[in-house]
């Protein structure tokens, strides 16, 4: 039987070949998946070297397995794609973390993944505040899936309606790569106002992604926190599909100018619903 990595790489040499059939630069396709563990190394730039089958070991035995969807892979000025199961987080130039998106990802999945049952609990937000801790925990630690749902790298935008034809297209492959990791919780890293999950229905390109996810989890609803954090208004984060056992988070990309504090708003909420509804996120199929 092909072990995950072997089945991501068969998964993207498929999705390579289709893209480049459609003329698209093959030297832009950017791979993803399930995080390396291990040290980070310099060699010239920053870096995982994995230690084998770390990730896949830990991922198999957590009871939280969060798979991070975003849009695509800035250039930058570059001109080839990035390997993000090797990301390590910290910034070739000053060996310290990259800066805010690493901290606000970071943070979010070290609150989620050390969910506490018992006492129905994350870690607070002044606890997820040492970067070096993060850091460590990212890099050696925690397992988590991060998955761009356009795989061809391009600019520091992208227009919803290019977002949603990428996915229209490439909905068969993006949900066959979800499948390889039968995560439990997701969080859709875009934070496109959609009104209902109604309207979503009707115009999927008001949040190409989070229509993605009301695709693959028809009976997705939504769960209506009414506990404390009202300084953000009516908003829900917590989406959830009782027939699948999943959660969907509903966050902004972490790149998006937003005080730690609202970034991580999202687990008071995640807290509630575990509370209620306590067993929820079952163990992986296998």
């Amino acid at each position: 039987m092909d072990s995950l990595r072997q089945k991501e790489e068969l998964l993207f040499r498929k999705w390579e070949k289709r893209l480049e059939g459609l003329g698209l630069d093959k030297e832009l396709f950017c791979y993803d998946g399930l995080h390396y563990l291990g040290k980070a190394v310099k060699d010239p730039c920053w870096r995982i070297a994995p230690t084998a089958g770390l990730a896949e070991r830990k991922w198999d035995s957590s009871p939280i397995r969060c798979l991070f969807l975003t849009k695509d892979h800035n250039l930058q000025g570059e001109d080839e794609g990035v390997d993000f199961r090797e990301e390590s987080g910290l910034d070739n130039g000053s060996d310290k973390m990259y800066w805010q998106f690493y901290m606000r990802y970071t943070m979010l999945l070290y609150g989620l993944y050390h969910y506490d049952p018992v006492v129905g609990r994350c870690p607070s937000l002044d606890e997820v505040q040492d970067r070096d801790m993060l850091l460590e925990a990212f890099q050696q630690e925690i397992p988590v899936v991060r998955m761009n749902t356009k795989k061809i790298a391009g600019g520091s935008s992208l227009d919803k309606g290019d977002l949603f034809s990428h996915i229209q297209r490439d909905r068969d492959l993006i949900n066959e790569q979800m499948d390889l990791y039968d995560a439990n919780v997701f969080v859709v890293c875009d934070g496109s106002e959609f009104g209902s999950l109604d309207n979503l229905r009707e115009e999927p390109r008001m949040n190409p992604i989070m229509a993605l996810m009301l695709e693959r989890y028809t009976d997705l609803r939504l769960y209506k926190y009414a506990g404390p954090a009202k300084e953000y208004g009516s908003y829900s984060f917590i989406f959830f599909s009782q027939g699948h056992h999943v959660i969907v988070i509903w966050e902004y990309h972490p790149s998006h100018r937003v005080s730690y504090k609202e970034y991580y708003a999202p687990l008071s909420h995640f807290e509630d619903f575990m509370g209620h509804h306590p067993g929820f996120l079952l163990p992986r199929n296998g």
